[in-house]
């Protein structure tokens, strides 16, 4: 397969779909602290919150033993009103972006159902997902994994994000302060495809994307050839664990003073040979102020982990 990069925002001028985020347990719920999207926690009587900020919308243990109860294989099975507690939170809403830790129970039992009900009830279904660490034990790891590929299903679009990947991010910061690293690379792809999107652009992502598992790199640049900077700190990521000449799905937004057709030639110039087999869905957006940094947010597609 040849490069192939598809433009996104050309209807700019359509008005921008709803967007909302929800954040499954003790984790999601704390995701979303510092998230600006229209918001809510989904959580059981296990899960403590802390922080009157985020909406939360408790689960009953009757709701909790049904969830709990329906394996992978029956999931495509239900009728999507058997999850109308889950439905309500979204009604209206087109986009809604999920987040959660896998592992424990609530994020690696509740997520794939709440992803399955989304992607039914709205235009476009994104799961955000954190996986555990490897020194959290072979229990949290095995129930993480059977989860991934579920979510993976009944989602548009799902991003992983080992928290291994921390080690490389923050090796020197307290657990906290790198959570709150992790937080920002979860929500900022999610808060830029929301700040962009039009309900064209679902219906492109839906066509190139849907099951896609993607893993984010962000970087950022100043001066002259800022974007030049950012797509090559993007493309250091420590979750583009995986050979990217095999990548076949892209989703990437450029955003740099003055933004244009120059702008992505010189990205292109260094992400071009690196998946030179890839479908690049792409935004390019000037910034507001002439002297702001350049970003990029890149979107990869892993190969052979669907």
């Amino acid at each position: 397969m040849d490069l192939e990069l598809i433009p996104l925002g050309s209807g700019s001028v359509n008005p921008r779909p709803p967007v909302k985020a929800i954040g499954i347990g003790g984790a999601g719920h704390n995701i979303l602290k510092d998230c600006s999207l229209n918001k809510v926690a989904l959580c059981t009587s296990r899960d403590a919150f802390i922080d009157p900020v985020v909406p939360a919308y408790k689960l009953d243990n009757d709701d909790v033993q049904f969830l709990n109860s329906i394996t992978p294989e029956l999931i495509g099975t239900l009728n999507h009103t058997s999850l109308d507690k889950i439905c309500r939170l979204i009604d209206g809403i087109e986009m809604v972006s999920i987040f959660s830790g896998l592992g424990g129970e609530t994020g690696s039992k509740i997520t794939p159902l709440t992803a399955y009900a989304c992607k039914k009830s709205t235009a476009l279904a994104v799961s955000s997902v954190a996986i555990p660490f490897s020194a959290e034990g072979q229990a949290r790891k095995k129930q993480s994994a059977a989860a991934l590929p579920t979510i993976v299903k009944h989602s548009h679009i799902t991003i992983s994000y080992p928290n291994d990947g921390l080690l490389k991010l923050a090796p020197d910061l307290p657990l906290q302060s790198a959570l709150k690293v992790m937080n920002f690379f979860m929500t900022k792809p999610i808060l830029d495809i929301a700040g962009m999107i039009t309900k064209d652009d679902i219906s492109a992502i839906k066509t190139n994307l849907n099951r896609s598992h993607m893993r984010v790199g962000i970087g950022r640049g100043g001066g002259t050839w800022g974007e030049e900077a950012a797509i090559q700190e993007a493309l250091t990521s420590p979750w583009f664990d995986f050979d990217l000449y095999e990548v076949e799905r892209a989703l990437m937004i450029i955003s740099a003073p003055k933004a244009d057709e120059y702008t992505f030639k010189n990205v292109m110039k260094f992400l071009g040979p690196k998946i030179p087999h890839s479908k690049i869905l792409y935004w390019t957006v000037p910034t507001l102020e002439d002297n702001a940094e350049s970003e990029v947010t890149l979107l990869l597609d892993c190969p052979n982990q669907h």
